[in-house]
């Protein structure tokens, strides 16, 4: 039969390419195609196109039969499409060819191509690498400047599907933010070219940098006047595309000022804090749960008081699960307003915010955004408030542990911030981060995959375990136990060989150490490198260069807490007080700071009150010890 085909192909080039679509449906006939030749002239056939603008059911089975047999010609069915976005005539071919794109960046339809077995989503980010590589990019961002209506809308939605990780960059580089920012403002603003330039814009928020371009060309504005505009012309889902990107837009600090303050967006996301689409009220309570994260907004938010009373609706026991989750983390960062400022404490009591977050921690948690349950986030979110809000002012000035308690919230607050971005990030589909672990060499195996992970796919992972040669799913218990040993070990992992470590002849030198207390510190410069500086220099002791493969290796462990944080789980060791300070970036600022931390890691006569009354003379330690503050 596939003989057949290919010998008809000259004369019924159309009916062929159909027939040939029904047999490429199976893995079998699609490689009987391929072995008879017959894929060459099946993409000869779509990189033209003038043949399938007369028939639609004829040109779509053409399409569909090129993108499954096409794997071997992946490069020349490229190389004609974006051909034909740039140079075909008439102007419905280059829609053509442009929705074509659009289908090829499509997961899984593309990665279906370069991979004959199951796709992955890495599959997709090397099928879009290629797509920019070979110049598909540049073509379509001409047609959204010059094209007609429905060259903009194939190009746009091509480039959507487009925007990735793999693809910022040469996004960017054509200069694709302001034509997209336009087609927001295009009338009637109800096209579907408006609705795929919003998601274009969405994706591309994952990049603070891109966030803030679009910010700049004026693309807060505009989709919120796109978000506001009720004219009837089109469904509701081109309002929600311009609400979910205004809420990725105010995930980003120098956006959040901005949007709150400006009278036109403020009021747009109001006008839809009651609206009758529960779907629609939960994009605009999300949008102002993201403004609540900066504390410029705090104050002005809280005291709103129709947002404040839409946040207090929202988030109680009769409101539906989307809108309870984004009133509740919205309530739960504002409290840390009350937190900084007593005086807002009784207000945040008096209208029930800590009763309604208490009820939000009774009700069962659900990492999904269906099912009638709350979020992980919105748990996490509500913990961490009423942490803050625990303790009275007069306790505080009383109570040692209530003031060590306040000094660590500076880091609850972050953490809080990065579940929240974690949460909100996942459920829009982020990979899981699958770790294949060898028991035997834990923390090794950890290391070496989270190291080789790059950061977008990393950012906002969720870990699955799997252990090398044990059969079982991760369902957490997994994921947890190896985060545990990971903690333990972290004790027995040898520095890495650089070109300033010590004589190969002795023992490698072990990263981490423990203190008395049986906390973890890194260990010194001195002891990673086996030599000690020299104090020669003018501005004080040369401490020894560490070797950048040592480095890195902190860096990965600083990556695997980060993971172990996000995902919700510990470390089977924890961190020594004084080095989760200095991360902070809260450096002691007196003695008696740095004899405190010193207490309570590895206590000694250095760390006794006396040591600092008694003058050094009496101590016998004149001209012996100087005291200095010096980073490692």
């Amino acid at each position: 039969v596939v003989v057949v085909v290919v010998v008809i192909v000259p004369g019924k080039k159309v009916a062929a390419a159909h027939a040939l679509f029904i047999l490429a449906r199976n893995d079998a006939t699609s490689a009987a195609i391929s072995s008879a030749g017959g894929v060459a002239p099946l993409v000869a056939l779509v990189c033209d196109g003038r043949q399938l603008l007369r028939e639609e059911h004829a040109r779509v089975s053409c399409y569909r039969s090129a993108r499954v047999c096409a794997g071997e010609l992946w490069t020349e069915l490229l190389a004609g499409l974006v051909q034909a976005v740039r140079d075909g005539t008439p102007s419905e071919l280059k829609t053509l060819a442009a929705e074509e794109l659009g289908h090829l960046a499509h997961f899984p339809t593309g990665a279906r191509i370069a991979s004959r077995s199951d796709p992955t989503r890495r599959d997709l980010m090397r099928i879009h690498s290629s797509m920019a590589a070979a110049g598909a990019i540049v073509p379509l961002v001409a047609l959204l400047r010059g094209g007609t209506t429905t060259n903009k809308e194939a190009a746009a939605w091509a480039l959507s599907n487009l925007a990735v990780e793999a693809t910022f960059e040469a996004i960017v580089s054509a200069d694709a933010i302001m034509p997209l920012v336009v087609l927001l403002r295009d009338r009637p603003i109800r096209t579907h070219a408006a609705r795929a330039a919003a998601i274009a814009l969405k994706r591309l928020t994952r990049n603070a940098a891109i966030s803030v371009s679009i910010a700049a060309a004026g693309g807060i504005t505009a989709l919120a006047a796109m978000a506001a505009c009720d004219d009837g012309f089109a469904p509701q889902m081109h309002q929600a595309a311009a609400l979910e990107t205004l809420g990725h837009l105010a995930t980003y600090d120098l956006n959040q000022p901005t949007m709150w303050h400006d009278p036109d967006v403020r009021g747009t996301l109001m006008k839809f804090t009651a609206h009758r689409s529960e779907s629609l009220r939960a994009q605009a309570l999300y949008v102002l749960a993201n403004l609540t994260m900066h504390g410029v907004n705090q104050q002005s938010m809280w005291e709103d008081v129709p947002l404040r009373t839409a946040f207090l609706q929202g988030a109680a026991v009769e409101s539906a699960t989307l809108i309870r989750n984004q009133a509740c983390c919205g309530l739960a960062t504002l409290c840390e307003l009350a937190a900084r400022l007593s005086e807002y404490r009784r207000s945040f009591i008096e209208n029930g915010v800590l009763d309604l977050l208490r009820s939000a921690l009774e009700q069962p948690v659900s990492l999904h955004r269906c099912g009638g349950r709350l979020s992980d986030q919105t748990h996490g979110s509500a913990a961490v408030a009423l942490e803050l809000l625990d303790a009275e002012a007069d306790e505080l000035a009383d109570n040692p542990d209530r003031k060590q308690q306040r000094t660590e919230r500076p880091l609850q607050r972050r953490l809080a911030r990065l579940r929240r971005g974690w949460c909100r990030s996942r459920l829009e589909g982020a990979v899981p981060l699958r770790l294949c672990i060898t028991a035997e060499a834990l923390v090794t195996s950890v290391l070496v995959q989270v190291a080789a992970t790059p950061l977008h796919e990393l950012a906002f992972a969720k870990v699955i375990v799997e252990f090398d040669g044990q059969l079982g799913s991760d369902g957490g218990g997994l994921r947890r136990h190896c985060f545990t040993e990971f903690g333990k070990q972290l004790v027995e992992v040898a520095a890495a060989a650089g070109e300033t470590s010590s004589s190969s002849s002795l023992a490698a030198p072990r990263l981490f150490k423990l203190s008395e207390a049986g906390r973890l510190v890194p260990s010194s410069a001195e002891t990673l490198t086996g030599r000690v500086g020299e104090a020669t220099d003018s501005h004080g002791p040369i401490v020894p260069t560490v070797s950048s493969s040592v480095l890195e290796q902190y860096q990965a462990c600083g990556r695997v807490c980060g993971l172990a944080l996000v995902n919700g789980c510990q470390l089977g060791l924890p961190f020594a007080h004084y080095f989760v300070r200095l991360l902070q970036g809260e450096w002691p600022s007196t003695l008696e700071e740095m004899q405190g931390e010193l207490a309570m890691e590895e206590p000694s006569w250095l760390a006794r009150p006396d040591f600092l009354e008694q003058p050094l003379s009496e101590q016998n330690l004149t001209g012996i010890l100087t005291l200095s503050r010096q980073i490692t």
